[in-house]
């Protein structure tokens, strides 16, 4: 026997131990010789000639000064390790959506668990799959079996893909995270090559989140990918034409564009959306017309703090005020919020068959009971020497007038009149519009 199955060399062969003065047998000799041949053949020839035939227990102890692992059955390093050896792939070719990948070594087979890092070569503008070594080519995905949208993976990013058994799943790339997390930095959106009009466009295929449409055809139906938003500016004039599905436009009606009119789409898988459509010249979507507000297409009224908003009071002739000669009285007023409005009013008086008239005043006022002498505010008449009786009534129109208020004010029709013999009395209307 030469080596007891713990390392350690045993002399036991017939005729050991030798004894001191005793002649050495051929036999004895050669029995030693023969284990000793046989215990040098179980050791480690350091020149290499010896092929390893168990595992070796190193008790915590670590080999030194190995060489850099450049085959698939070598003993990796630390070096391979913070290299990236067979993992890192430095030879990439095919395109940006069938991708062929190099590694060194080369694998002879995918298995699940498989990771590999390249820098892409371009922007991908659909479905990705990816060869490796020359075998078959595998679908990318993104969370988990989701196929990649045009822009998922940016040129010049650093991928990295993991085989689950059936496809490359991303797990990375340094250009955005796939979910979740926040962006510390802004956002600059890729701008795609220039889309020529036509009947159907496509968005899905823009290497982006932007482009131009050129041309003047007309635009009947848009194509995008699920959750993709692509911002458009239209170059020409052409006719986007609303379609539920195909081209959902937020005026539920065709669009005529002008050149530099912008629009931002969307969609939910089931339809296109266009969620936002900006003109160039600032005009409303909606029968706008530059410089120009689209009114209201029905009988409705202006929400209070709106421009627009409208108010009214009235006294009727039938039920008039009671005026005192030569004192203001009010004859109706209203409460206006703060804004900008134009007020103007009618006032009207009435008197008996033998009243007699010298003056006449009528005014808006922000003061009760006060007749403000603003020209715009007042109107006057009968103001001469020689009095006239009147039997009728009479009405004068005052304004409008710009009233510009800070905050809640009351403004106020008045009247006054010199009269004698019987009696006068006033009516009126106060209306005011919203201006700003």
């Amino acid at each position: 026997m030469s080596m007891n199955g713990s390392g350690v060399f045993v002399v036991n062969s017939a005729g050991q131990p030798v004894v001191a003065s005793t002649l050495i047998t051929s036999a004895a000799f050669n029995a030693f010789t023969a284990d000793v041949a046989t215990a040098l053949s179980t050791a480690i020839m350091k020149d290499g000639q010896t092929t390893v035939t168990a595992n070796i227990p190193f008790a915590g102890y670590r080999l030194t000064g190995v060489g850099a692992a450049s085959a698939r059955t070598d003993a990796a390093t630390l070096v391979n390790v913070q290299d990236g050896t067979g993992v890192y792939v430095g030879t990439v070719g095919g395109t940006a959506d069938a991708i062929t990948l190099t590694p060194s070594p080369a694998i002879t087979a995918y298995t699940a668990g498989q990771t590999f890092y390249w820098i892409a070569s371009g922007a991908n503008t659909t479905a990705v799959t990816v060869a490796v070594s020359g075998l078959t080519a595998k679908a990318i995905t993104r969370n988990g079996t989701t196929a990649l949208l045009a822009g998922d993976i940016a040129s010049g990013s650093m991928v990295q893909a993991t085989y689950d058994g059936t496809r490359f799943i991303l797990a990375a790339s340094s250009a955005v995270a796939l979910s979740g997390g926040t962006m510390t930095g802004a956002l600059v959106q890729a701008v795609g090559a220039n889309v020529a009009s036509a009947s159907t466009i496509n968005l899905t295929t823009v290497a982006g989140n932007a482009c131009h449409v050129t041309g003047t055809t007309t635009i009947t139906a848009v194509t995008l990918a699920t959750g993709k938003f692509c911002e458009v500016i239209f170059d020409g004039i052409l006719t986007l034409t609303h379609h539920t599905t195909n081209n959902n436009l937020p005026s539920a009606a065709n669009i005529t564009t002008a050149a530099g009119d912008r629009a931002a789409y969307w969609s939910d898988g089931t339809t296109v959306y266009c969620l936002r459509y900006q003109r160039a010249s600032g005009a409303s979507l909606v029968g706008g017309t530059a410089g120009q507000i689209v009114g209201t297409a029905t009988n409705d009224n202006a929400s209070a703090g709106n421009v627009g908003e409208y108010l009214s009071s009235s006294v009727a002739s039938g039920s008039p005020v009671a005026m005192t000669s030569g004192v203001s009285v009010n004859i109706t007023s209203l409460s206006l919020t703060a804004g900008d409005w134009d007020v103007y009013g009618v006032v009207g008086a009435k008197g008996a068959g033998t009243t007699t008239i010298n003056y006449w005043w009528g005014s808006i006022s922000n003061t009760t009971g006060t007749i403000d002498t603003a020209n715009d505010r007042r109107v006057s008449m009968c103001m001469r020497n020689d009095a006239f009786s009147f039997t009728a009534t009479f009405t004068q129109q005052i304004g409008p007038a710009r009233i510009s208020l800070a905050g809640t004010t009351t403004i106020y029709l008045v009247t006054e009149a010199g009269f004698g013999t019987s009696t006068c009395d006033a009516y009126g209307i106060l209306h005011a519009r919203r201006r700003r």
